[in-house]
């Protein structure tokens, strides 16, 4: 049944302006009834050449220039054929409408079906559009836009990968895909899920293949006398380099001290090491795909220096794992930044182990052992005890900042208001009241017994 606009218009009220020919340019509101189903057309002076109404659609011819939108009070979910015109599409528990827009040459008609069974009010969300991908070693971080909500708010996406079925979830785009095999080729699909359900898969996301970097071993600077280089290059004489890499005095005084095991192997030493205090021998270098005692050592170590390798979950502080893989090593390519090692690859080799050493050396289980807290700490204190303190709220997870000074990484020697907000929260945590960002004899304490 093909009902022009001007008698449309005439039913419901004398609403119109005529335009040349058939066309009406629509001022206010019109009323359809579409397969029993009431819809509101509006548009601010839309040129509208017909509306042709169907059993479950109607169609709408619209001349270049023109803007109408299509709203049901009875929030039925509403879809339009020529999604390039679509400016806008809302389907929650409050509204249900779309919006067209056309600017091209001539005309453009759309059909817009209004559904009897499915209610926005308890819709699953719309799919994500402009799904994009990125890839780096090991994984690819995934974008998107956020579609209609649907009935109720968006709580989550999910990620899947084309090869291996991989997924990934977040609140917002974008979204990390950790665990792919480098050298294979992936593509993804994002779904929005809300209260009522999961929505439908989004197109797939460009093509990427992720690829590991090639292992590069900084040669450390010579430690004989003369004059020293700040470029990435030089030699390093034979005794040096083994100095290097050779376990240290404190190191060998360690394994000696072990007399219940007489002959120790590295793996051997690392399953027997007594407490927190014992240096961890490191004698080999570890990448992505290394495994075992030492690389838990390894990431015990950077978690609790403010290099976080997972906020939580596996990775994180006190659930460390004996596998190295891409969180692992981004946290060490921030512990690389921060300390000019180039390079900043994530592979821990002699450079890197001499570097930690120099920090404090690496501790099997190590915690915060190191701080010593002596004075009551407030807004304006200076000095290591404030940098001492940052670093362990942050490797508590008690972060000061996400990025810039005070965050995992780059604390300061100054206790400003973000240090206070990071210690009220800790405060709160361990029931130290009153929580007002005074580091006095309370929180010493409370700090103390976690060491």
């Amino acid at each position: 049944m093909k009902i022009y606009i001007v008698a449309i218009f005439l039913i419901v009220a004398p609403i119109t302006a005529f335009a040349a020919g058939n066309d009406v340019t629509l001022t206010t509101n019109a009323i359809i009834l579409v397969n029993g189903i009431t819809l509101n057309v509006s548009g601010s002076s839309a040129i509208v050449q017909s509306i042709t109404v169907n059993v479950t659609n109607f169609t709408v011819t619209l001349a270049s220039g023109s803007a109408i939108t299509i709203s049901a009070p009875g929030l039925n979910e509403l879809s339009s054929d020529v999604q390039s015109d679509v400016t806008s599409s809302i389907c929650s528990n409050a509204t249900s409408s779309i919006s067209l827009s056309y600017s091209g040459a001539n005309t453009v008609t759309n059909t817009i079906s209004a559904s009897s069974t499915a209610s926005c009010s308890t819709a699953t969300p719309g799919a994500p559009t402009g799904v994009s991908a990125t890839t780096d070693n090991g994984q690819s971080i995934v974008s998107f836009t956020a579609p209609s909500q649907g009935g109720s708010p968006i709580t989550s996406y999910t990620v899947i990968s084309s090869s291996g079925g991989i997924t990934a979830s977040g609140a917002s785009s974008p979204i990390t895909v950790m665990g792919l095999i480098n050298g294979t080729a992936y593509t993804f699909t994002v779904t929005a899920t809300n209260s009522s359900g999961i929505g439908p898969a989004s197109s797939a996301s460009n093509q990427v293949t992720p690829i590991a970097p090639t292992p590069v071993v900084s040669t450390p600077p010579s430690s004989s006398g003369g004059s020293s280089s700040s470029g990435g290059g030089g030699s390093v004489s034979p005794a040096a380099l083994a100095a290097i890499l050779a376990p240290s005095a404190s190191t060998t005084t360690y394994l000696n001290s072990l007399t219940s095991v007489p002959s120790i192997s590295t793996s051997t030493a690392v399953a027997n090491i007594p407490s927190a205090s014992a240096p961890y021998p490191f004698t080999t270098d570890l990448s992505i795909g290394s495994t075992g005692p030492a690389v838990k050592a390894l990431q015990v170590w950077l978690n609790n220096h403010g290099y976080i390798v997972s906020s939580s979950g596996p990775g994180s502080l006190g659930n460390e794992t004996e596998r190295f893989g891409p969180a692992t090593e981004a946290a060490l390519v921030a512990f690389q930044k921060a300390n000019g090692i180039t390079p900043a690859v994530g592979y821990f080799g002699p450079i890197t182990r001499a570097a930690i050493e120099k920090s404090g050396g690496m501790t099997a289980g190590q915690g915060s052992s190191a701080i010593s807290f002596t004075r009551d700490l407030a807004i304006g204190s200076t000095g290591a005890d404030v940098k001492a303190l940052q670093i362990y709220l942050n490797a508590h997870s008690f972060i000061i900042a996400a990025s810039g000074p005070g965050s995992p990484g780059h604390e300061t020697t100054t206790f400003g208001s973000a240090t206070k907000a990071a210690l009220i929260k800790f405060q709160k945590a361990k029931g130290i009241s009153p929580a007002t960002g005074y580091f006095g004899p309370a929180s010493r304490a409370a700090v103390q017994k976690e060491q």
